[in-house]
């Protein structure tokens, strides 16, 4: 879905703060996946009280804490590439 800018605008123009898994996520298996996932729960929890509304965000895969990615795609690219 992040290559695809028209659904990225779509969401951040509803208003919608979405959240998308780093590529590396898909390799992991059932239990590491939800061992991140819990383990990333509450940051991410917190993130979205902030967050501006229609923004998009990445979860990283790995267990230290560092800031969650900001890939809000920019309006000015989604019109370039439509012509």
């Amino acid at each position: 879905m992040r290559s695809r800018l028209h659904e990225l605008a779509a969401l951040s123009e509803s208003g919608v703060v979405t959240y998308f898994f780093q590529r590396q996520w898909s390799g992991g298996d059932f239990f590491t996946k939800s061992a991140m996932l819990l383990h990333w729960w509450p940051k991410v929890r917190e993130h979205m009280n902030s967050a501006p509304k229609g923004s998009c965000w990445e979860i990283p895969f790995q267990w230290t804490w560092k800031d969650l990615s900001d890939v809000t795609a920019d309006p000015k690219a989604i019109k370039e590439k439509k012509r």
